[in-house]
């Protein structure tokens, strides 16, 4: 009875401990994600251009990529949008490869302004930044980009070693999936593919999701507001250790206990 009751106690606190991990990983990313969404749900236009214009009464929205995720952070959390620093250019505002070369330089571990970096495309969470630089083949004819996550990353079925990721962003090119039609641009959402190497790094993109043939690659960064508590593997695993260790110390005494009291008889 006492092994059962360990194992059934182990197991409701490694439920809470999830349910913990789950709600103390989001806070910061979720308000940056409403944000986000916000746009999308007031918007009655909206155009890429580079000088951001909002009129939110007449639900304007025009930015280039790096304008709505500056615009987004400016609404949610100003202290770390400061915190980009960038080369003085005319806009007066971080770029794509400035939010590059800051996630690049942030360790995991380190806070900046509640900014933490993110090792890997599969830990990617909604409301997290990912950005990449130029490609450089002679040939290519955007530049970089950045971009808000909306949903976690799925391994692409056909091309295993892609994570394929929905992303609000603005642009003028369409993603895979996407929301903007007709030929419209600006902000919408749509599906991008991360190429993953051997050992699980990001070393390009897929513009559409597997419909785009060729893999662009480049250096790619993620960035994270909010570092996630890994409750389960760093601080209840011990916890739960111990319980269990007390219940199997109890449930061998009272074996104990029956057994002595059964001899005596």
């Amino acid at each position: 009875m006492f092994l059962v009751c360990a194992v059934i106690t182990v197991g409701s606190i490694a439920s809470v401990g999830l349910v913990i991990e789950v709600s103390n990983a989001t806070p910061n990313r979720l308000r940056l994600l409403a944000a986000a969404e916000h746009v999308l749900s007031s918007m009655k236009s909206s155009r890429y251009q580079h000088v951001t214009y909002v009129n939110e009464a007449n639900g304007t929205y025009d930015f280039d990529c790096s304008g709505f995720v500056d615009y987004v952070l400016q609404e949610t959390f100003p202290e770390a949008l400061t915190a980009i620093t960038y080369h003085p250019n005319r806009l007066s505002r971080p770029y794509h490869q400035d939010y590059y070369r800051f996630f690049a330089k942030l360790g995991t571990e380190n806070n900046v302004a509640g900014w933490h970096s993110v090792a890997r495309a599969s830990d990617l969470l909604p409301g997290d930044i990912i950005v990449w630089l130029k490609p450089n083949r002679t040939n290519y004819s955007g530049t970089g980009h950045v971009m808000v996550v909306r949903s976690t990353p799925k391994v692409d079925s056909v091309r295993l070693s892609d994570v394929n990721i929905q992303v609000i962003d603005s642009t003028r090119s369409h993603h895979a999936f996407d929301s903007r039609v007709n030929g419209t641009n600006g902000v919408g959402i749509g599906t991008v593919s991360i190429e993953l190497n051997t050992i699980g790094n990001a070393v390009g993109f897929r513009w559409s999701d597997g419909a785009s043939p060729r893999v662009e690659y480049t250096r790619i960064a993620f960035g994270e507001l909010g570092k996630r508590t890994l409750l389960m593997s760093e601080n209840v695993l011990p916890i739960l250790a111990a319980v269990a260790a007390v219940f199997a110390a109890v449930a061998i005494i009272r074996i104990t206990n029956l057994r002595h009291t059964k001899s005596t008889r």
